[in-house]
């Protein structure tokens, strides 16, 4: 396991301090969770940006230009979702493998989780 040193100010270590000792925890438990929380959240940012720019290009090479509303777009990454845990599970006995799903167009439209995306990456609520 690797260790960080890092200066914070008085004052939020004072914070960081106060917390751990009102619920016996570490500063280290808490230091930890807010790093992998920052880092989850940073990632889910970065993966969105993507899918959009992708949806972008996928549009700019059909020749299409059009505006599309947030709910066409969640639709688009749950769709994304639904392909890469298809691909990641293997599809046990789903008879359909994600790069058919993907060009089937299901799960674009319709979908009751559409628009109702968790925090963590890849998961649909």
């Amino acid at each position: 396991m690797a260790m960080l040193t890092l200066r914070i100010d008085d004052e939020l270590n004072n914070r960081i301090t106060a917390l751990a000792q009102k619920t016996g925890r570490t500063k280290t438990y808490f230091i930890k969770k807010l790093l992998v929380d920052a880092i989850d959240d940073l990632e889910d940012e970065l993966w969105a940006q993507e899918a959009v720019l992708a949806y972008r290009a996928r549009l700019a090479f059909e020749g299409r230009e059009e505006w599309f509303d947030f709910d066409t777009v969640m639709k688009e990454l749950d769709a994304r979702d639904l392909a890469l845990e298809l691909e990641q599970t293997g599809n046990k006995g789903s008879g359909t493998n994600a790069k058919e799903f993907e060009s089937s167009g299901r799960g674009k439209t319709g979908d009751s989780n559409s628009g109702k995306r968790s925090r963590k990456a890849g998961k649909a609520a």
